[in-house]
């Protein structure tokens, strides 16, 4: 019998597998990306599959759309 996975396990499995970044929540103003998931302890409620991009500062996020 395999192991059983983590929700943290599951969720990136997922993500990996439907070519998402990691995770975001626009109202929290929160990202974070594959490899480092859920590295917070908020409610991951609203956190919706997300893409990386590179926002008007230079910063490597995670937002909605391909390319922010």
């Amino acid at each position: 019998m395999a192991a059983a996975l983590s929700v943290k396990e599951i969720v990136e499995q997922y993500l990996e597998a439907h070519g998402f970044d990691g995770l975001y929540d626009d109202d929290a103003d929160c990202g974070c990306f594959l490899g480092d998931l859920m590295p917070c302890d908020c409610c991951l409620c609203n956190c919706q599959g997300g893409y990386a991009f590179i926002d008007s500062e230079g910063d490597r996020r995670i937002g909605g759309k391909r390319g922010g």
